[in-house]
Formats: structure tokens, sequence, C-alpha cells
């Protein structure tokens, strides 16, 4: 029964975060049972707002509300970014070069939990670089710790075709325990038998939750992608 009431729970909570949030905006195309359970955030960044290669989400919301975390932050690292008013069919499309790495800036709450989980959800272009690696560095008890990856050993990546050459990669990650906090970097790759010198990103969606070790099990049962491969660089 109280395994029931639980499953019950964490539906109601997704219910009222849709219901606050609004509507999935354009590419948020997987939505996790548990986004607007107890722990989680959702960030989305779509306009690209910011300067000097600082950009805050558009949708931020963290549940519970307090203590206020962060908000969460992207930079483009390595290289300038221009974020173009229009491109294939889309407004405020972040454009790097393809040495750059875009990265995201994730808070965490402080309670100490055995893991945290990640999904993402990335716009891109295929007339420019396509997502190739992750990166994640974090940290707890002042000890640094890092892994590496390329996104296709991540077994629930899934690519989604979406108008005018448009795609949206969607992929989960977890970090055991969670961390203070964690940077989170994308590196994109030219593939193909033409050179691309250009990324091309639409909209970031991402969703975390940091929970209690009494919900994981439900959780998993649930639906989320709980898989993540960690390496030394």
């Amino acid at each position: 029964m109280g395994a029931r009431v639980c499953i019950v729970r964490l539906v109601l909570c997704a219910a009222v975060c849709l219901l606050a949030v609004g509507p999935a905006r354009g590419d948020d195309i997987r939505v996790p049972l548990w986004r607007g359970g107890d722990n989680s955030t959702l960030s989305i960044f779509d306009d690209w707002m910011g300067e000097e290669n600082l950009y805050e989400p558009d949708t931020f919301v963290q549940v519970p509300a307090s203590p206020l975390l962060y908000v969460a932050e992207a930079e483009v690292d390595g290289a300038a970014a221009t974020v173009l008013a229009s491109y294939q069919g889309r407004d405020n499309v972040l454009e790097m070069s393809k040495d750059a790495l875009l990265v995201f800036f994730l808070d965490n709450f402080d309670q100490y939990n055995p893991r945290k989980i990640v999904q993402m959800q990335v716009t891109y272009h295929n007339s420019g670089c396509a997502p190739w690696w992750l990166y994640v560095d974090y940290f707890w008890d002042g000890d640094d710790d890092d892994f590496n990856t390329p996104l296709f050993e991540l077994w629930d990546l899934v690519e989604y075709d979406r108008e005018n050459g448009w795609k949206t990669l969607v992929f989960s990650f977890f970090i055991e325990p969670n961390p203070w906090e964690e940077e989170v970097a994308l590196k994109f790759y030219d593939f193909g038998a033409t050179e691309k010198l250009t990324c091309f990103v639409d909209q970031v969606v991402i969703d975390t939750i940091c929970p209690e070790p009494g919900t994981m099990g439900l959780l998993a049962i649930g639906g989320v992608a709980l898989f993540g491969r960690r390496r030394r660089r």
C-alpha cells in the first residue's frame, strides 16, 4: 500500500509541475514521470538570453521552491558564440564554432542523497556539428571527481527528427552520490564527409532530481533511465 501511495504522489507531483510550467514547449519531447517531484528541477534554454557567452534559462522550476537554488546557467567555453535571430525556420538559435564546449552549471539540494538523475534534451540542426561527447565535473567533501563518455554509450539515447533538418537528442545519466553542484558539458563533432565548422542549437531542456533513498525503486518503475557510464579522464 505504501509503495502504491508513493507512486500516486509522484504522478500527482508531475501533473502539478506541468500545470505550473504550462504545456511542453517546442522540443520538450520526453517529459520524465518524476518531473515536479521532491528535489527536482527543470531548466529550459530557448531564447539564449544573456551576454558574453553566458546564458540564463527561459524557464527554471525547482521543487520545493525553498530554499532557492542558484538558477542554472549555460556557457559557451573555448570559442565565441552568436545568437542568430533566425535560422532554418526557428528564432533565437545559438551558433558556436565546432571547437566550443556547451557547458551547463547545475546546483543541487543540500541533502546528501545517494544519487542524482539528469535528463537532457538537445535540439540541434544537422547542417552543423552534432552532439558527440558528454563531460561531467562534480565535487563533494572538497574532492574533485569527474567522468566522461561518448553519448552513444548511454543506453537510453534517442534521437527524434524534427522539421527543416532539426533533430532532438534525448539522454540521461546519474551521478553517485548527489554532489553539491556539477558542470555538464557537451562536445560537438562534424560527422559526415564534408567538414562542418559550426554548431546550431535551438533548445536545451534539463530535468534533474535528487531522490530520497526510499524512492529510487519507484522512479525505476516509472520508467526513468538510470544508466550513465563513469570514466576517468
